[in-house]
């Protein structure tokens, strides 16, 4: 049975092994078109550990939740994403033409 989504998050939190990635290690691929991409570095086998993964996730939840500066670099793209964009416009006509072209 496929868990939703819920499920799927707070096994990530835990840090639990995805089934993607097992289903991966077989062979298989999520992705269609998995043939056409290469790995940006020539070591097709370097990964790290699931522990070093693990760790590097609760070290990231941890930061996110007690440096707010770690919570803004995370929170404001995302806020940005979700909000679908801002607006940006000047008083001056001449320099709003210019924000608006760019």
């Amino acid at each position: 049975m496929v868990s939703g989504w819920r499920e799927k998050l707070a096994d990530w939190v835990r840090g639990a092994p995805a089934r993607e990635a097992v289903a991966h290690a077989y062979g298989q691929t999520i992705d269609s078109d998995e043939h056409q991409w290469r790995k940006l570095s020539g070591d097709g086998a370097r990964s790290l550990p699931q522990l070093t993964l693990r760790r590097a996730r609760q070290l990231s939840l941890y930061q996110w939740r007690t440096n707010m500066i770690v919570n803004r670099l995370i929170e404001l793209p995302v806020a940005y994403l979700l909000a679908e964009g801002v607006t940006v416009s000047a008083k001056d006509e001449l320099a709003n033409q210019a924000v608006q072209a760019f």
